[in-house]
């Protein structure tokens, strides 16, 4: 049986499963500003080895797009959701939803009321205990002066409130 590799492709993907066991066919996706995004991803297995899904669900995925100039863009997220497809006589076609991994804050609730904090003395009390830590992140840049007199969060998911709290600086 051959053994296809994602080596000279344009595109490709890393798994839980090792970097050829599925093969990236295909993809799209939305992202924006202070937005999660959501890609889906089409896939093939060549039937060589068993597509464990619980290896898979909530698993490191990164995709790479080869880019002009020897470059490459990456994208990297957890797995959201998988689903195989059509088997044939060589391929098996699989889909996979990925998320970025503080997709998981907008399944946890709770509600909290924070007085005389600033923004990120309240990101930093929202996010403790997480697996990843945002505030420490280069990418990450606050820049809030002030303290909110009072912020309240009744029942809904981390990520708004921390959303909102980051438009709210400046204005």
């Amino acid at each position: 049986m051959p053994s296809y590799s994602q080596a000279d492709r344009p595109i490709g993907v890393d798994t839980p499963l090792g970097r050829d066991a599925l093969l990236l066919i295909g993809f799209k996706g939305e992202e924006g500003i202070s937005r999660l995004f959501n890609f889906q991803l089409e896939l093939l297995s060549d039937g060589s080895g068993v597509v464990d899904f619980d290896k898979l669900l909530g698993g490191d995925i990164t995709i790479s797009v080869a880019l002009p100039e020897n470059k490459h863009r990456y994208i990297n997220g957890i797995c959201r959701q998988v689903s195989q497809g059509m088997q044939g006589e060589v391929f098996t076609q699989y889909s996979m939803e990925i998320v970025p991994q503080v997709w998981l804050l907008t399944k946890r609730a709770k509600s909290q009321i924070f007085q005389h904090k600033t923004v990120p003395q309240i990101l930093e009390q929202v996010l403790a205990g997480q697996a990843f830590d945002l505030l420490d992140t280069p990418d990450v840049m606050i820049d809030a002066p002030g303290f909110r007199p009072d912020v309240a969060e009744s029942a809904l998911a981390d990520p708004p409130l921390g959303l909102r709290g980051i438009r709210g600086v400046g204005e």
